[in-house]
């Protein structure tokens, strides 16, 4: 988010070329995934934790699939007219990123009062997009000429 709010084409480029690298680290986990499971049959709790990886793994390449496009995006922007900053933006990213930081913790230290709190607060992440979805929608609204850019 933060190519997007300093509209850094140069960072948005790198972002992009680094959505391969977790790509091949999610294939690379899941590669592991499969032959852990043939080889050693893991039960219960293992079974568990082997799975709970690789969820991580695809969630994480898809948080790296999103910022590639917010990146994309950012660079289609820095083409077109100016757009006002979205208000709801900069929050809604930190109030992700913690989230992120938070559950991956929450896994790492076994905390499922963490965990419980992290799901909690994905209501509050709900309402920040939903802000701002309507926050851009206006905008699009009030002129057709920013529909493009509010895209």
């Amino acid at each position: 988010m933060d190519v997007l709010e300093r509209r850094d084409s140069r960072a948005a480029e790198r972002v992009i070329l680094n959505d391969e690298a977790i790509d091949q680290l999610e294939a690379s986990v899941s590669h592991d995934v499969l032959l852990l499971l043939a080889r050693r049959q893991p039960m219960a709790r293992d079974l568990r934790e082997v799975m709970a990886a690789l969820r991580i793994a695809a969630d994480i390449e898809r948080i790296g699939d999103y910022a590639a496009n917010v990146a994309k995006r950012t660079i289609a922007l820095n083409l077109s007219a100016p757009i006002p900053p979205a208000a709801n933006l900069p929050t809604l990213a930190e109030t992700a990123i913690d989230l992120v930081r938070d559950v991956l913790i929450a896994y790492r230290e076994s905390d499922p009062d963490l965990a419980r709190l992290v799901w909690e607060r994905d209501v509050e992440l709900d309402a920040l997009y939903t802000s701002l979805f309507r926050e851009l929608l206006t905008y699009m609204m009030e002129d057709s000429r920013n529909i493009h850019p509010g895209t």
